[in-house]
């Protein structure tokens, strides 16, 4: 229990910063509840981040969806990779479902302006493919 808390936020401490080969390091070597869905999400950050392997980063958020729905860093996180990947409309539902599973005020806010930006670049990119 808080154990696992506190180890998965060294683990999150440590993807985080210059020090990513310990990260990786510390995510293999460290085994967490297989329910817990933070360190999926930063096994998720790990893999972009370090190996730039988005299909990987995104299969680890979805993993960390699969043990809690209400998992609103997932889909933050997953909707910034689609956004990133040209997505638009997935990192728009993406952040609808962040939005519904955001537990404070300045969550939910940050999440609102994120998603305001992504909707502004899908209006952006479908006046481009008009003119």
């Amino acid at each position: 229990g808080d154990c696992q808390f506190r180890q998965g936020h060294r683990g999150t401490f440590l993807v985080r910063t210059p020090e990513i080969a310990r990260g990786a390091s510390f995510f293999c070597s460290f085994q967490v509840d297989p329910s817990f869905p933070d360190p999926y999400v930063n096994k998720g950050l790990l893999v972009l981040q370090r190996d730039n392997n988005a299909q990987g980063a995104m299969d680890q958020y979805q993993q960390a969806i699969k043990q809690d729905e209400q998992c609103q860093t997932a889909y933050l996180h997953s909707a910034q990779l689609y956004l990133r990947l040209s997505e638009h409309e997935k990192a728009s539902q993406m952040y609808d479902m962040a939005i519904e599973w955001s537990k404070t005020e300045v969550e939910l806010s940050e999440i609102c302006a994120f998603k305001a930006a992504s909707d502004s670049q899908i209006e952006a990119a479908r006046q481009l493919q008009a003119s």
